[in-house]
């Protein structure tokens, strides 16, 4: 196993601590199926490089797709790495080597096609991995992590005075505080100019401009973000006494159960569609269906005029 801090190829006789330079693995490949690099991979790719702020549903999605894909990929290369032997067998009239040739490709086509099949890792599993990565300390390699909420006061390295202090143009109310993080740490809150919240009022020193925006203003449009379980967010907002909205526009941007189905690669996931997080989705397409659904005051669906729905969970590929 290949360690990831030096790169140094660790023998499994000599245990668990990096040789070169002292690491310590999380994962044994014999017991997990996986190493640390592969960890460390998924992280990459979840936080784009290191450029975007990600959550533990996103890692999740990388991880488990990426794991499914490695048994069709290889049944795959079995299969058209075969068509040189095949041809080669017919031109040499060779008809024991054309035989195996065909059995092989048969194999190779199965292969693939339990690949396919093969339920990648529960998120429940995934969880209790996460937690003896955390447990190791290691959060230290996940700069980009959305851990728990911590937007409680404005950050002081933002470079407005108050982060909020942009115009808002809209309130967009999402279904947990830690998705606000998530949010605005990629820079939502002024890439479309909104007033970032959960429905639990968090931030709470927010509240009060909130709804002082909502009396200023009797147009200001309201927008809802939730997990597909939070099918029921619009009608609890209604009866809360933490948000005056009554009478103002009022906007779902979903996600709802049946429109997760229609994401390639989700029926794969042991995940119920009613019970999909929204940050299972990639940040890049779903940020761009963000603002299409914003811009056009539709659901996320709805506003989908470039096929982004059914790419929502392509993430860069990761060794």
């Amino acid at each position: 196993m290949r360690c990831p801090q030096c790169q140094h190829d660790q023998k499994y006789k000599y245990g668990l601590v990096c040789q070169g330079c002292g690491y310590r693995f999380v994962f044994d490949k014999r017991q997990c199926g996986f190493t640390d690099g592969r960890f460390f991979a998924a992280i990459r790719v979840a936080s784009q490089e290191g450029t975007a702020h990600f959550t533990s549903n996103q890692l999740y999605a990388v991880f488990a797709l990426k794991q499914l894909n490695r048994f069709a990929w290889l049944g795959i290369t079995i299969v058209f790495g075969l068509i040189p032997g095949i041809i080669l067998s017919i031109v040499q009239e060779n008809g024991w080597f054309l035989l195996l040739t065909l059995l092989a490709g048969i194999a190779g086509a199965l292969f693939h096609y339990s690949g396919m099949r093969k339920s990648p890792i529960k998120p429940a599993q995934f969880r209790s991995y996460l937690a003896r990565w955390k447990k190791k300390g290691y959060t230290r390699f996940m700069d980009h992590y959305i851990d728990k909420p911590t937007l409680h006061e404005p950050p002081p390295e933002w470079p407005e005075r108050d982060m909020y202090d942009y115009g808002a143009e809209r309130l967009l109310l999402v279904e947990k505080d830690y998705l606000v993080d998530w949010l605005v740490k990629n820079n939502l809150h002024t890439d479309h100019r909104s007033l970032i919240m959960s429905i639990n009022g968090y931030p709470d020193y927010l509240l009060p401009k909130a709804n002082r925006l909502l009396e200023q203003r009797p147009d200001l449009p309201v927008y809802l973000l939730h997990h597909a379980s939070g099918v029921a967010m619009a009608t609890t907002l209604t009866s809360s006494k933490k948000f005056r909205i009554k009478d103002h526009p009022v906007t779902d941007l979903g996600v709802f159960p049946h429109q997760m189905t229609r994401i390639k690669g989700f029926k794969h996931l042991p995940i119920t569609a009613k019970l999909a997080p929204v940050d299972l989705m990639a940040g890049g397409p779903l940020f761009q269906l963000l603002a299409n659904a914003i811009a056009q005051s539709q659901s996320m669906y709805e506003a989908d005029d470039d096929d982004l729905w059914s790419f929502a969970l392509e993430f860069s590929d990761f060794g």
